[in-house]
Order: C-alpha cells, then sequence, then structure tokens
C-alpha cells in the first residue's frame, strides 16, 4: 500500500513556509474584495485548509512513499545514488565503523497491512551487499 499526496506533483517543489505565505496573500486579497462577512470567513477557512493540506504534501516531498514493488528492484552492487534515486531519502541511517557497513531503513505498510521495516545494507565500497524487511508489529492480539 503507498501513500500519494493529493496535490500536484508542482506544488511538491514548494516550501510548506512558501505555501503558506502564498494562501496568506490571497486571504488578505479575499478580506479586500469581499469586505466584512460570512462570506468572508469561509473563504478565509477554505483557503487555510488548503494551505494545511499543501503544506504537509510539500513536507512529504509529494512523492508516493517506496513499497515493495520498489524494495524488490534493489539489486546487489547498486550504489547509495542509485539507491537514493530508486526508493528517495531512508527514513533512518545507521553506520557500523568496526566493518565499514551502513544500513538505509524504510519504513512501509506490507501487504497484510503490518508495519515493517526494509534494511539495505551498504558494505564499505559503498554499494549493496544485502537487504532485509522485518515486521515492526505484530498486528494481532494474541487470541485475546
Amino acid at each position: 500500500m503507498t501513500r500519494t499526496c493529493i496535490a500536484s506533483r508542482a506544488t511538491a517543489t514548494s516550501t510548506a513556509s512558501q505555501v503558506v505565505d502564498g494562501v496568506a496573500k490571497l486571504a488578505a486579497g479575499y478580506r479586500y474584495v469581499e469586505g466584512n462577512g460570512r462570506r468572508e470567513v469561509i473563504r478565509t477557512l477554505h483557503l487555510l485548509a488548503l494551505a494545511s493540506l499543501l503544506a504537509g504534501c510539500a513536507s512529504l516531498g509529494g512523492l508516493p512513499a517506496p513499497g515493495e514493488r520498489d524494495f524488490a528492484r534493489i539489486q546487489d552492487g547498486m550504489t547509495r545514488d542509485d539507491t537514493r534515486r530508486l526508493l528517495g531519502a531512508p527514513f533512518e541511517s545507521m553506520r557500523f565503523p568496526l566493518s565499514g557497513n551502513e544500513s538505509w531503513d524504510y519504513r512501509y505498510q506490507d501487504t497484510w497491512g503490518y508495519l515493517a521495516a526494509f534494511s539495505v545494507i551498504f558494505g564499505p565500497q559503498g554499494t549493496v551487499v544485502g537487504h532485509v524487511t522485518q515486521r515492526l508489529n505484530d498486528g494481532g492480539d494474541h487470541g485475546k
């Protein structure tokens, strides 16, 4: 299951503050055009709701979260740049100084609805040497 931003990808290039500033300017314009009254309040509320939606999408990058199909495309020997292009920025990364390895973790919801983590492991050369998937919750009540 992937998450997709409702707003168009063109808005994803805007930062959240740019979006909020633009909507604030629009709201100010409506205030002068419409004057005081109920209509102004309704339009302002609609614009604030739109600003919240767009700001949230801008902060997510407006791109869908990677999923199992994307993870299946990860192959040994891929570079960090290849992996970032395919999966985006990791949720978390960790270096292992003694071995020279690094792990990039991506959280997602698997096919059965469980929260899971997909980890890409890079060797000292900076290329993929392996990957692993782990469920982070059991998703059930253990028969209780």
